[in-house]
């Protein structure tokens, strides 16, 4: 077993023995035989527990895993958040919200502890139950891969996620937690019949199985099949997305008419569908239905008719072109700075980070401008500052806005505002605040980019080092 996993996680995933893994542990059989297996294997391995707060045991689970972290001597990191609240908040299902979370939790310690990569503990029934409900939620043929061994992802463009138990089944799991005396955590929310997913491992999978036997083994063969032949389609389907894609804003993905109608009904459809998870990551993507819906519209469809999609998008046209925008979002938007990853980011000082669409933010050790470069006044929005590098406690990350945020604006010796008032005050639409980045230290905001620095952290006749901060958009 553990040769078969030492062999998934240097060809398939990709990593190299010595290197640093920070394992996502719920306490499940999954995750402990993963974060034990690749402790055993000679990788620097790190635990990482998140609480979703929806369930009452979650507390003493995470005590659990602490503890066996401990009992291998590694480190252990533990991350919460209220999922619901957030779930509410965002109008996302728990679901979404959860897995969000998590795995903006999981990459957010990845980069504290300088991390190669981030492992999770999906396994090889878990590829037939994703295949199964991409099927079923009619997917496209890029749902039937499944999950890959190694992918980089929304939430770093730099850490990858990788699954060393994507060819393990469930059952081997057990045996090895039972060999080597493994004592897992059984979630119960994994008997629950009311998700999808619990439904196709409890009854669906079973019956296929009863049917024709063998028929996991056959679906994960198939789902291998189909990513070794969508290797060759994505990079077709790229050569084609760079011909057809205008422009990319926040909320809106602009197409060249001709260059699209040009291109043959598959690459059309992969295409679309192709920006549409783009505009909703965490979506379900368009269904067979839309998707040809959306073809139609595109072949036949009139300027300056509009037809509405799945996951609140429309798909219009008009003189410029073919647009594939979500209406919440007006199309100005991309005068106002975003972030599309989902958790925070860490301020490099050596390199310029991409926030998304374009949006990129540097940063770098300087010694204090002139006095008259940090005194002069601006009009619009500032998208430069400097910051007193003395005044800062810690290292600086960008995240979005949460609630009940304060910032504590220039001009402000004393106390702090509400954020929501600053947006107010400075007519900041609704719309543009949800992705606007913000740089904190700590817990306090010092830059609200597009403004003035936080007070506290001004530049001062008596700054000896500052932080020089520009964000930009390309193009």
């Amino acid at each position: 077993m553990l040769t078969r996993i030492l062999q998934s996680a240097t060809q398939n995933c990709g990593l190299r023995a010595g290197q640093v893994v920070l394992v996502g542990v719920s306490g499940g059989p999954d995750s402990l035989c993963l974060l034990d297996a690749l402790f055993r294997l000679g990788f620097q391995t790190i635990a990482a527990y998140f609480n979703h707060r929806l369930r009452p045991e979650a507390e003493a689970e995470q005590d659990q895993v602490e503890r066996f972290a401990a009992g291998l001597q590694i480190p252990f990191i533990g991350g919460s958040e209220d999922v619901a609240r957030l779930a509410s908040d965002q109008g996302k299902t728990i679901e979404e919200a959860a897995r969000e979370m998590r795995y903006a939790f999981l990459f957010e310690s990845a980069r504290a502890y300088c991390a190669d990569a981030v492992a999770v503990g999906h396994n090889a029934d878990d590829q037939v139950e994703t295949v199964l409900m991409h099927l079923l939620r009619g997917s496209g043929l890029a749902g039937l891969r499944g999950m890959g061994y190694r992918t980089l992802t929304q939430w770093d463009d730099r850490i990858p996620l990788v699954r060393p138990l994507l060819g393990v089944w469930r059952d081997e799991i057990m045996g090895y937690c039972a060999e080597t005396g493994l004592q897992p955590l059984l979630d119960s929310s994994n008997l629950e019949r009311a998700y999808l997913r619990n439904r196709i491992r409890l009854d669906l999978v079973p019956a296929l199985e009863g049917m024709a036997t063998g028929a996991r083994q056959r679906i994960w063969n198939f789902s291998q099949l189909a990513a070794d032949d969508l290797q060759l389609m994505d990079a077709v389907e790229d050569a084609a997305w760079r011909s057809c894609v205008v422009e990319q804003v926040p909320g809106a993905i602009r197409f060249a008419l001709d260059a699209l109608r040009g291109q043959p009904d598959a690459l059309q459809r992969r295409v679309l569908r192709r920006a549409a998870v783009k505009l909703r990551p965490s979506g379900d993507g368009l269904s067979l239905k839309q998707t040809l819906r959306a073809v139609e519209f595109l072949q036949r469809g009139a300027t300056g008719r509009k037809i509405e999609l799945g996951n609140r998008l429309i798909l219009r046209k008009n003189a410029h072109g073919l647009l594939l925008e979500d209406p919440a979002i007006p199309q100005e938007a991309g005068r106002f700075p975003c972030m599309l990853a989902a958790g925070p980011l860490t301020v490099s000082l050596h390199e310029p980070g991409a926030l998304g669409e374009g949006w990129i933010l540097s940063a770098e050790e300087c010694n204090p401008p002139a006095e008259k470069v940090w005194r002069q006044a601006r009009n619009g929005f500032q998208f430069e500052t400097w910051l007193d590098a003395g005044a800062l406690t810690g290292p600086l990350y960008l995240r979005h806005p949460r609630r009940g945020d304060r910032v504590q604006p220039l001009g402000m010796p004393e106390g702090s505002q509400k954020l929501s008032d600053f947006w107010i005050n400075h007519k900041i639409p609704a719309h543009a605040r949800k992705l606007w980045p913000l740089v904190v230290c700590g817990d306090e905001i010092v830059w609200v980019p597009g403004f003035a620095p936080g007070h506290r952290v001004r530049i001062q006749p008596t700054t000896a080092r500052s932080i020089h901060l520009v964000v930009r958009r390309e193009n």
